[in-house]
Parts: C-alpha cells; sequence; structure tokens
C-alpha cells in the first residue's frame, strides 16, 4: 500500500514511576506516513523500548509503572481503521498497558460500514465455528454514541461470549481464530485547540476510542485479534 503523507502519527508509552508517584515517559515513536500496519510497528517499537527500560523483568517489569500506550494521529485523507494481530495484543497484555486512541482527520474518505447497521457504535466478538465459517458469538450495539462508553459494551460483549461455550471462558476460542471488531460512527469535533486558538471545527473527525487494560488480557486468553473499524454513513429516515 503506499503511504499517504500525515501531519503526526506518534505512539507514546507513558507511566507512573511507582517509587515518586510521577509521570513518566518510557518512549515514543513517530512516522510521518500512514500505511497498512504502521500501527501495530510504532506499538510494537515503543514496547521494545520499555522492555529494555524494564531490564531483566522484560515487559511484566512495566506492571508496576501503570502504563498507558497514547496514539496520537492528525492527518488529511486517510480512513484510520487498523488491525492488531495476536502477537501485539500478546505484548500489551504482558505489560498491563491501557490504549488511547486520538485522532484528528480532516477529509476521510467514504468508508462504509462492513456491518448492516444505523447504530453509532458496535461491538463484535466473531470467531470460525465447526465448519469454519465466521460467525458472529456476541454482539453489543449503541444508537447514539458520546464517547466514553467503550469498556461497559466491550465488558458486556466478553461476558456474553464467556457462555458460548458454557465455561466462562474466552480459552476455548484460541483455535478458531476468534477477532474482536468495534465499529465507530465518526464525530466532528468542536474542541480542537491550537495554538491558542479553535480552528476550523468543521474539518475535524475524531474516531477515537479507549481500551483498558482488561481488554487486552481478555483478547490475549482467546489468542484473538483486534479490529477498528470507522465508518460514516447516514441514518434511514426514522431511524
Amino acid at each position: 500500500m503506499t503511504p499517504i503523507e500525515v501531519t503526526t502519527l506518534s505512539v507514546c508509552l507513558s507511566g507512573v514511576d511507582p517509587v515518586s508517584g510521577a509521570d513518566i515517559r518510557l518512549a515514543q515513536s513517530q512516522s510521518a506516513n500512514w500505511c497498512e500496519g504502521i500501527i501495530p510497528t510504532l506499538i510494537n517499537e515503543v514496547l521494545d523500548e520499555g522492555e529494555k527500560f524494564a531490564d531483566a523483568a522484560g515487559l511484566e517489569g512495566l506492571l508496576a509503572y501503570d502504563v498507558t500506550l497514547g496514539i496520537g494521529l492528525s492527518s488529511s485523507g486517510i480512513w484510520p481503521g487498523f488491525i492488531l494481530d495476536v502477537d501485539t495484543i500478546t505484548r500489551i497484555s504482558a505489560c498491563g498497558a491501557e490504549l488511547d486512541f486520538d485522532p484528528y482527520i480532516d477529509d476521510v474518505p467514504n468508508h462504509p460500514c462492513v456491518v448492516n447497521t444505523d447504530d453509532d457504535f458496535t461491538v463484535e466478538f466473531t470467531a470460525l465455528d465447526a465448519h469454519h465459517e465466521r460467525r458472529v458469538i456476541a454482539k453489543r450495539r449503541l444508537k447514539e454514541y458520546y464517547g466514553s462508553l467503550e469498556d461497559v459494551f466491550i465488558w458486556q460483549t466478553f461476558k456474553e461470549a464467556w457462555h458460548y461455550h458454557q465455561d466462562n471462558s474466552l480459552r476455548a476460542f484460541r483455535e478458531k481464530q476468534p477477532k474482536l471488531t468495534l465499529y465507530a460512527r465518526y464525530y466532528k469535533d468542536k474542541t480542537r485547540l491550537v495554538d491558542g486558538g479553535y480552528d476550523n471545527p468543521e474539518d475535524d473527525i475524531r474516531p477515537g476510542f479507549h481500551l483498558n487494560r482488561d481488554v487486552f488480557i481478555r483478547l490475549n486468553a482467546a489468542n484473538a485479534r483486534f479490529v477498528y473499524w470507522p465508518f460514516e454513513c447516514k441514518r434511514k429516515a426514522g431511524a
């Protein structure tokens, strides 16, 4: 895929010093281009640096630092969807990180949702069945989404998936190529602050989200991938 020039794309691994309580930046990696796979690449780069920081303790040594992966993106003309592969999720789970994705994007290409929905927010857990066909194991939808609700809806989706094998576990999905997909409608941003003032908010779209550390622990238990699929489509009349 041809890289697309962006203003800023950065992934920062930050935490809290367990002795002083001070906020610290452990690692940061940046790119001037957006291309397929760039986000997991940058995440793994900062995790490599975090692992060096923790020395012999490895990624598990970062648990004491309450770490967060912050992804910042400012760009034009891109669709900001991405996938986190199983190995990347395993590493994020090992260090107990949370993840914040905070994009500022204008001129987003039209990208329809791959599921038939008029809802603003959908979380879907899928896996292969005995016939190697992908089926929906659990799903949660929200008609209007205003942010900060991902934790509740993702937790409810996992909770429903637990009952699929009647053993209250996600480990039975490990050989079924499970996938957690987050579908989120684009939103216009009204609060972007630039150089002490507000720029043109009508041009900005912020399909961002937050994943807490428990999400990565459960995805790792299931050997699952994570897919982020932002989209924009008009509601049906009366929806």
